[in-house]
């Protein structure tokens, strides 16, 4: 059970680039769609976005197809 939890928090922690694989752009591209989001996100510590950013990111992109 405990592996399962790690799992789909792993899923929820993502970074510029797997937000680009899973939106199907460049890392170029993935960052500028993020830069007018930066005021909601909040502090952004090392590369990693927390869910919470990446639920941000993704309602404000919308679903990837």
């Amino acid at each position: 059970m405990d592996s399962n939890k790690k799992k789909k928090k792993k899923k929820n922690v993502s970074n510029v680039s797997q937000l680009a694989n899973l939106y199907q752009v460049s890392r170029p591209t993935m960052r500028k769609w993020i830069q007018p989001l930066l005021g909601q996100l909040g502090e952004i510590t090392g590369r990693l976005f927390n869910s919470r950013q990446t639920r941000i990111i993704i309602g404000h992109l919308g679903d990837p197809e």
